[in-house]
């Protein structure tokens, strides 16, 4: 009987240990994808400012905005895509970077909708010069990265609100 409790506790003690390893790893997990989108975002944003000219033309390509809102679409998207990638990778304002992070994606898709549903054959402009012409692939990226970013919230939020995240949340207390 003595045995049996001692062997009880011993898997309780694991599946607690088990616990904190997955939490950890689930944590370690949702930074790498914050770091990883942030340099996605970063690349970006480094490629628009080396020549602006030529993403304020891709945006007017799109046929969406005209005159100066192209232009300060153009200066609000670089900067917007600057700040995030900061952001994300120096580990500030995690929550908040990640949910506009998903507004800019959703904002991709829907200018690239539009793009697809008018049938213009237009280059995105995501990457400069390296980008490929609006279609499935092109609108798929970002909806995935958008729904990725929003489940790394989730999980950070799920996170924050048992106690387990390692930084203080903008919506819960942490550790």
């Amino acid at each position: 009987m003595c045995r049996f409790i001692g062997l009880g506790i011993k898997g309780i003690y694991l599946n607690m240990a088990s616990s904190k390893v997955k939490t950890a790893l689930v944590v370690g997990v949702c930074r790498c994808f914050e770091i990883a989108v942030g340099c996605l975002l970063g690349m970006s944003a480094v490629i628009h400012y080396s020549n602006p000219y030529f993403f304020a033309e891709s945006i007017a390509a799109y046929g969406l905005l005209s005159g100066q809102q192209i232009l300060i679409a153009a200066t609000l998207i670089m900067s917007l895509c600057f700040v995030l990638a900061g952001s994300l990778i120096a580990g500030v304002w995690v929550d908040c970077s990640i949910l506009m992070t998903v507004g800019l994606f959703v904002l991709f898709v829907v200018a690239q909708s539009f793009v697809l549903a008018l049938g213009k054959n237009i280059e995105s402009g995501c990457f400069g010069g390296a980008s490929s012409s609006v279609g499935v692939k092109t609108i798929a990226s970002p909806l995935l990265c958008a729904c990725a970013c929003c489940a790394v919230f989730w999980v950070r939020y799920k996170q924050s609100k048992e106690g387990k995240c390692q930084e203080k949340s903008e919506f819960g207390e942490g550790v």
